[in-house]
């Protein structure tokens, strides 16, 4: 029995079927469901259906009465005129003003509302509607950072580029978009061939299946692709089975080694950057740049920290390892779980061993604990495994990595455990003891690489040597791998060069692309040889890297085979940086490129000139423009006017580190070094954490009289960064100097573990043994 949606979407829509379209164009999902009713029904109301919608009385959630909230001494108020909705909210000057809701964003557990805004600007307001039911806190309005008083000057502010719908949210709320930015004029003429995300946004444009829907029989087997851009699977349940004896199901099929599926899904439940137009079926790494396990969006166990939704996480899994699917869990349609809560582990894993005191480890609230400790509710299958973060103040996620928890990790590296989440009262360590107890052992799980990130991000003495043994282990998720070359960049010493050439000719090409980051730090010149296969790269992200790092190499240096698809791959990372030409990094980018190639063409400074100047255009308060522009002019010789540059852009943001540390190099070139100490002591006060900005002080510091204080900050240095070879020699050149034996010889000892090939401090290290005690 039909339903009444689907009834109705076939009288309004059986038109479509017979009207004559394009190939691959998009048909809309009414189209799409006019056949599929199943499918259709189930989408009808789901969080995909409902991601955007224009605003009216049956989309809008939020109480417009009247109400208003108070946020650091900024009002608003929210009301209706004449079946209009309407907030009163700070603009772009810090004033009061009425703002008319277009659209609104998102159902549950908040809804958000866009307004726009000049040059065709969507933007999402800070004020968001809670729409969990009363008892559980909801039915208010709220602020989306309740703790920060963020004014019309902040980088963050509603109204500027980080708020801004065409940009950060388009792709992923709507279907077939066309951002439609114009440079010229700095507007977009944003068109979508639907408000939401409807079937084509995961099927891809439906005008060739529709086509080939109309086909004969003989006709429609002729064409296995049935007329799709990419066919996508049917959820299959039969796919796992429990063998006799076993308690956790097995693939009842050959193993899954096709990611297409969860791949599809990534294009939006991923932390990254869209590089070109989406095409279903592509490679995901052709149009977007995932984000790595970076220490300001993970822990260094893969634990989410920012909001990186789902994809980063769940291919750190062992269950996608196994070839699990997306859709094994959720039914792509409705957004619903296969079976609700924790049963829908249950699917593959035996409730009966799985749900008990054996695996968990807890007594079941109905019994007594046997032991002093009082008994607890005995946890499910998602807390222990899939713990939660909240973000959006109201929005909990579920970490998608499906790890084991480790309380060890939490004494040791002070990554979160689950642990904590019921037994928050507790020490880290007794968590970790009750673990041992249990196992007589730590808990081991599929992840094993959070010390290995974390002393990257440490930079401890022995980081460059874990971060190669992790890239080496094929055994680790792709992404652990990739993050290790990541942090390897400031590390690598080239000595031990056999896990980079591995790395870059990796099946995976995050491993790859992240491997040509390293490859980076060569001289030009050297970049060649490492470089040039993947200029010809089957995945777009990864060609356009290696293109980047080989601009500035002579054509004559090119073997004649590598000159055309080096110009390829450069033509796709100019137009990767046109798709965001609203974003000054863009500019930033292209700028940089152009620099690099000035050293064959010194025209292309001119174009690396009006790159900078268009991001600082874009963003007055963008500082790398800002310090790559003075830089340039500084390589021309016009150091005043490169001085002047940097004052001009302290204008706008004074108390920036990074400008800070380009005027007193710029001060130093002048010959002005009271003025430029003032400026490293400035920038190193507003970045205490920056290592390297410690360093240069120091050196700064080093060819005054204040030599105590130049060592201060090499120790500082060295204690934020100790993998740094550069602060260690400084700290063992001063002590030398000052006749400080002993502390020479611990100096050179650490540099030692660092540069084990350097003969001179061999020599050195021998003469101060009398002084190793």
């Amino acid at each position: 029995m039909l339903s009444r949606f689907a009834i109705l979407t076939l009288l309004l829509c059986s038109c479509l079927i017979h009207a004559e379209q394009s190939p691959n164009q998009h048909i809309g999902s009414p189209a799409c469901v006019s056949c599929h009713l199943q499918q259709g029904d189930q989408w009808q109301g789901s969080p995909h259906q409902r991601a955007m919608q224009s605003a009216d009385q049956t989309t809008v959630l939020g109480q417009f009465d009247g109400q208003t909230l108070d946020h650091f001494g900024t009002r608003y108020r929210f009301y209706q005129r004449a079946k209009q909705f309407f907030i009163d909210a700070d603009n772009t000057s810090g004033n009061i003003t009425a703002f008319e809701i277009r659209y609104t964003f998102g159902v549950y557990p908040l809804q958000q509302y866009l307004v726009e805004q000049p040059g065709g600007r969507l933007q999402a307001l800070p004020v968001a509607w809670d729409a969990r039911p009363q008892p559980e806190g909801g039915q208010r309005w709220f602020h989306l950072y309740p703790n920060e008083a963020i004014d019309h000057n902040d980088e963050l502010h509603w109204t500027g580029a980080n708020q801004n719908w065409n940009f950060m949210c388009a792709d992923c709320h709507s279907t077939g978009l066309d951002k439609g930015y114009d440079l010229d004029s700095d507007s977009f003429d944003t068109q979508w061939s639907e408000i939401s995300v409807g079937c084509e946004a995961c099927h891809g444009p439906g005008g060739n299946h529709q086509q080939w829907a109309k086909q004969g029989d003989s006709a429609r087997q002729q064409d296995p692709s049935m007329g799709l851009a990419l066919r996508l699977s049917k959820h299959d349940a039969e796919h796992w089975r429990f063998k006799p004896g076993t308690n956790t199901a097995t693939r009842n099929t050959d193993e899954r080694t096709d990611h297409t599926e969860t791949e599809r899904c990534a294009s939006c439940h991923a932390r990254r950057l869209a590089q070109a137009i989406d095409q279903p079926g592509a490679p995901l790494a052709d149009h977007l740049s995932l984000s790595l396990l970076e220490s300001r969006l993970y822990h260094s166990d893969g634990q989410i920290k920012d909001e990186v939704f789902e994809y980063g996480s769940f291919i750190q899994s062992k269950m996608y390892h196994q070839g699990v699917r997306c859709s094994d869990c959720h039914n792509s349609h409705d957004q619903t779980l296969r079976a609700p809560g924790a049963a829908v582990c249950s699917q593959c894993h035996r409730a009966a061993y799985f749900a008990s005191p054996e695996h968990s480890h807890h007594t079941p609230a109905s019994q007594p604990s046997s032991t002093s400790t009082p008994a607890r509710l005995q946890p499910d299958c998602l807390d222990c495994h899939m713990p939660s973060s909240t973000y959006m103040v109201v929005d909990p996620r579920r970490d998608h990595s499906l790890r084991v928890p480790r309380p060890d990790l939490t004494v040791s590296l002070g990554t979160p455990n689950a642990c904590q989440s019921c037994h928050a009262d507790r020490p880290d360590d007794w968590a970790a003891d009750s673990v041992r107890q249990w196992l007589g052992r730590d808990a081991v799980g599929f992840q094993r690489f959070a010390a290995a990130l974390d002393a990257g991000s440490k930079g401890t003495l022995d980081a460059e040597q874990q971060l190669l043994a992790l890239a080496a282990s094929t055994q680790q998720p792709a992404i652990a791998r990739a993050s290790a070359l990541q942090r390897l960049v400031p590390l690598y010493r080239w000595q031990d060069t056999s896990t980079l050439l591995n790395a870059l000719k990796d099946p995976d090409p995050i491993v790859r692309k992240a491997a040509i980051g390293v490859v980076e730090t060569l001289p030009v010149e050297q970049r060649s040889e490492w470089l040039l296969a993947l200029l010809s790269d089957p995945v777009r992200s990864v060609r356009i890297e290696a293109a980047r790092l080989l601009a500035a190499v002579p054509e004559a240096a090119l073997a004649a085979k590598w000159r055309k698809p080096r110009k390829q791959a450069l033509d796709e990372f100019i137009q990767a940086q046109h798709f965001n030409a609203e974003r000054p990094e863009s500019h930033l980018n292209l700028g940089n490129l152009y620099r690099d190639q000035a050293t064959l063409d010194p025209a292309k400074l001119d174009l690396a000139e009006q790159a900078y100047r268009q991001a600082i255009k874009l963003n007055p308060r963008f500082s790398p423009a800002w310090t790559n522009l003075a830089d340039l002019y500084r390589a021309k010789g016009q150091e005043q006017r490169s001085l002047e540059l940097l004052l001009q852009g302290l204008q706008n943001t004074p108390d920036n580190p990074a400008l800070l540390m380009a005027q007193g190099f710029a001060l130093i070139r002048q010959q002005q070094q009271p003025q430029a100490l003032q400026s490293f002591a400035k920038a190193v006060a507003n970045a205490p954490d920056n290592s390297r900005y410690h360093y240069i002080y120091g050196v700064a510091l080093n060819s005054t009289p204040q030599q105590a204080k130049a060592v201060e900050q090499f120790e500082k240095s060295r204690a934020l960064f100790p993998a740094n070879p550069d602060a260690i020699t400084a700290l063992l050149d001063n002590a030398l100097r000052g006749k400080d034996y002993p502390k020479a010889y611990r100096y050179a000892t650490e540099l030692q573990q660092l540069t084990p090939w350097n003969e001179q401090l061999q020599q050195l290290l021998q003469q101060l043994n009398a002084y190793k005690g």
